[in-house]
């Protein structure tokens, strides 16, 4: 019944009878959603509860066919424990070769050890850039947070806001990857991830993601049960996140 209520976004610790999402205290008064958040003209679905915008980060990459990348990271928080994250990822050209496109290489990402179901409805195209790629698929994966610097500027904000305002953030995450070009200019993904801490407490310390790969949820019937509950989840949300042309689940 817990891991229920994990699953439909009421996330609370194992030894609470009931819990309430707080909002973390920080003195740069972050911004706080619920709902929905808009980032580059996009409107990404919010689960139940009080979302705070921990960082968000803009890269410029030169070239005539790359793409201006928005990264966004959010954060729920229950009593000083990062629950749960969202990152939002939104690809944008501007130049003569907007509607350019090569395939998306994380659709490809099914045979690794820290994903869990995959769905690939379109990933049209090759490594050359062209007119009218389309990408559409979803995965159920392990995310790392990592604890040695990361490569997106995000994740350090993440690491030094759970720091300053004394919350604990997991090693690393679960959840559900959706990604899209819902518009010919623009590519996007956003990820819905939960504290497997929260979802499954270990019996000592805490889940590391070598702990979740395919050969240990395989064998774990805990694990396998959570896995479950998470594709489960998915297939439900993924109508707040439009898909052209799904198949039926």
């Amino acid at each position: 019944m817990m891991l229920q209520k994990i699953i439909g976004f009421t996330a609370c610790l194992a030894f609470l009878v009931s819990c309430q999402t707080t909002e973390p205290s920080s003195s740069t008064s972050p911004k706080n959603f619920t709902n929905v958040f808009e980032t580059q003209d996009r409107n990404f679905a919010l689960p139940p509860g009080n979302w705070t915008l921990v960082s968000q980060d803009r890269l410029k990459v030169g070239g005539n066919h790359s793409a201006e990348q928005n990264f966004s990271l959010l954060i729920s928080v229950t009593e000083n424990v990062v629950d749960r994250v969202i990152i939002s990822w939104v690809q944008r050209k501007y130049n003569k070769w907007r509607e350019h496109w090569s395939q998306y290489p994380s659709c490809q990402t099914t045979s690794k050890e820290n994903v869990f179901h995959s769905v690939i409805v379109q990933n049209t195209g090759s490594a050359q850039w062209k007119v009218g790629n389309k990408v559409n698929c979803w995965h159920i994966r392990t995310f790392s947070l990592g604890t040695n610097g990361s490569e997106l500027s995000i994740l350090e904000d993440l690491r030094a806001y759970a720091k300053q305002n004394n919350l604990y953030l997991p090693a690393t995450l679960l959840g559900v990857r959706y990604a899209q070009n819902p518009m010919s200019d623009r590519r996007d993904y956003i990820e819905y991830l939960w504290n497997p801490d929260i979802l499954l407490p270990k019996s000592e310390g805490a889940w590391r993601p070598a702990d979740w790969t395919t050969k240990s949820v395989a064998q774990d019937p805990g694990k396998n049960a959570v896995i479950q509950q998470l594709k489960n989840w998915a297939v439900r949300w993924r109508q707040k996140y439009p898909m052209a042309s799904a198949p039926n689940l």
